[in-house]
Order: structure tokens, then sequence, then C-alpha cells
């Protein structure tokens, strides 16, 4: 992953593993979620992979095990009431970590997240 040219989207248990394999650390949540949940951005821009989302939506979810520290490198996006790390962006290289399945019709603004992955792809 560190030398790969190309971006990468992990989504769900592809979070967690981009975050473990860069030193980050995942562990079961204390509530897992399941179902439709309110995102809150972090960062009021949504990096490059939530760019243009307003600062709550809703999203998505299936998870027991989330990441609870962060690799060095990644910045936060977003959070939920009951998972503190939804959405992370590397800070140089073209990675992309999403708790929430932005693949689903149930999530608000999926299709806009994989426009700007894709936009981040032409980079």
């Amino acid at each position: 992953l560190d030398k790969a040219p190309y971006p990468i989207l992990g989504i769900c248990a592809g979070e967690q593993f981009m975050a473990t394999h860069y030193g980050g650390r995942c562990a079961p949540g204390k509530i897992p979620e399941f179902g439709k949940m309110e995102m809150v951005l972090d960062d009021p821009s949504g990096g490059r992979i939530l760019a243009g989302l307003p600062e709550r939506s809703v999203v998505w979810e299936s998870h027991n095990d989330e990441v609870v520290e962060l690799p060095k490198g990644f910045k936060l996006l977003a959070h939920s009431a009951s998972c503190p790390v939804q959405a992370i962006e590397h800070e140089t290289l073209p990675r992309f970590g999403l708790q929430f399945h932005p693949e689903v019709e149930h999530t608000q603004f999926g299709e806009r997240i994989f426009r700007n992955f894709f936009d981040a792809c032409k980079k």
C-alpha cells in the first residue's frame, strides 16, 4: 500500500485494514452501528473524499469493529455519535477510509463521495 501509485478507498473493514497497515489501531466498538446513522464532519472542508457534503448527513452502517487510533499521517474527517472515526484521509498520499457504506442508496451523498474519489484518481 505504501508505494502504490494509485488512490485507495477503504470501505468499512477496508478502512480498518488501512488504518492498521499504517500503524493505527482497531478494536470492537463500544456500540456497534447497524443501519442509518448521522455523520458529522470534523473538518468543515470534508477533505478531498467528503468535499461538498453538508456538516451533517445520513450514512449506512454495518460494523462491530472500528478504528480507535488514527495512524500517523492521517487526519480525521468525520464521526458519528457512537463511532469517533467515520472518515479518514492521508495528509499527502491518495488514501481514504470510510467506516460507513457509500455504495448503498441509504447513504445520502454516496454518489458524491464516489465522484470525489474518482476526481482524486485523476490527479
